[in-house]
């Protein structure tokens, strides 16, 4: 009888001094619940995160832990929790900080929007270039035709065979005036002019 009140004692000394400690969660999407049953969903308290602190009241032999987060106390699965400091604890930060984060998540949204537009406006710009690089492909090919058909021996014969029939129908021109100034010329000496 007396080895069973010193066994009931040193649990009990050793669940005080383990009790009221810092303990973490080890495991996402543990349940923080109003009682030890995890049979219904009536008595969540909580969803906890992986790394969350808690203050671990009383551990029940059923599995079970007492534990307290922020003013609210409740039943957690012990094999869910660690004595173990995580290596990366979020930082508390202050009221001015979460407002900067704010702002900047807000100035990082306007940002992705502004390169979505530009994304887009950019897509249209190099559809636009597409086309002209396209139209100026239909304009050189047009050039080298047209230079084609002015280089060929038929036009260059055509314009030698129009500046001989111009020049000829000039020189017709030019001898017929010239032929008309003699005549006029001769029909002036062959007048007689008489003086009264």
């Amino acid at each position: 009888m007396k080895k069973n009140i010193l066994l009931i004692a040193f649990l009990f000394f050793s669940l005080s001094v383990f009790s009221a400690s810092t303990i973490y969660v080890e495991t996402d999407a543990s349940i923080l619940r109003s009682d030890k049953s995890d049979k219904n969903d009536s008595n969540i308290i909580k969803t906890l995160s992986k790394d969350t602190k808690l203050e671990l009241l009383t551990m029940h032999f059923s599995g079970w832990s007492k534990v307290s987060l922020g003013g609210t106390t409740g039943w957690i699965l012990s094999n869910e929790l660690t004595q173990n400091t995580p290596k990366i604890l979020a930082k508390v930060v202050d009221k001015n900080t979460i407002i900067k984060l704010q702002s900047l998540e807000e100035e990082l949204l306007n940002l992705k929007q502004k390169n979505q537009q530009l994304s887009s406006e950019s897509i249209d710009i190099k559809a636009l270039n597409d086309k002209i690089k396209n139209k100026n492909k239909a304009i050189s090919k047009q050039n080298i035709a047209l230079q084609a058909q002015l280089d060929s021996p038929l036009i260059n014969d055509v314009n030698w065979y129009l500046a001989a029939l111009l020049g000829l129908l000039s020189g017709f021109i030019i001898s017929a005036f010239i032929a008309r100034l003699k005549q006029k010329k001769r029909n002036s000496f062959n007048t007689i002019n008489r003086s009264y």
